[in-house]
């Protein structure tokens, strides 16, 4: 689990990050907004298109992994929330961490 100051908690939080700008790749749908805060801060939004409520916590540990390995290396002050697609749950996990890494990197 990521740090409580990394995470987003509150709905209007997220949903003003979801209001901003997106960006898509196979994998998942990113939403980037710049913030005032101190660090970036991430969010993950499973759907009930992945599946049951296992596959979905599993995808949800293995994307917050992949931001915690990442997410070390950003200095950006940004709100991040990610929703993966289906495609997620045949991408192995070197592959999701290179996709996050690269999308996480990219100006806002």
């Amino acid at each position: 689990m990521l740090p409580r100051k990394d995470r987003i908690r509150k709905g209007k939080e997220i949903k003003a990050v979801i209001r901003s700008k997106k960006r898509s790749n196979p994998l998942f749908d990113i939403y980037i907004k710049k913030n005032e805060g101190e660090h970036a801060r991430f969010g993950v939004i499973t759907t009930k298109i992945l599946g049951k409520a296992n596959i979905r916590n599993k995808v949800k540990r293995r994307i917050i992994e992949a931001i915690r390995k990442a997410g070390k290396e950003t200095k950006e002050k940004r709100d991040i929330i990610i929703i993966p697609k289906k495609m997620i749950l045949e991408a192995g996990f070197e592959n999701l961490f290179e996709e996050i890494k690269k999308e996480i990197e990219i100006e806002c």
